[in-house]
């Protein structure tokens, strides 16, 4: 399956993607900030990075354009708790990212983006 790697500074949120993706088979690494992904790029070698919007820091939207400027390969789900359309392609347009996820999510659709995402 997938190397993923999950960025949310939610405990609680974090703890239950990891679980779901691992109860599928996929390899994961979860961290907490942009500046400790931007670490793990070249070391994890990912095949998908998921990336929450708001975290304290630099956000998401900011991380996801450096990782698609530096790994174009490699693709971004956007996650968030964000749902208003205008904000939601703006931010997918600044970003690059490859899809987008509302937070709540159902376990079937996180499962069906990350197939999707990582069989190109």
């Amino acid at each position: 399956m997938a190397k993923i790697l999950f960025v949310d500074d939610e405990p609680d949120i974090g703890v239950l993607v990891t679980k779901i993706l691992e109860e599928d088979g996929h390899e994961v690494r979860w961290v907490f900030s942009a500046q400790e992904c931007y670490g793990m790029m070249d070391d994890y070698c990912p095949d998908l990075v998921i990336m929450d919007i708001f975290m304290p820091g630099e956000n998401g939207v900011e991380a996801a354009r450096w990782i698609k400027e530096r790994y174009p390969h490699i693709p971004v789900l956007m996650f968030s708790i964000m749902y208003s359309t205008r904000d939601i392609e703006e931010a997918m347009q600044i970003s690059g990212a490859d899809d987008f996820l509302g937070k709540p999510f159902d376990r079937a659709e996180l499962l069906e983006r990350v197939e999707k995402l990582t069989k190109r």
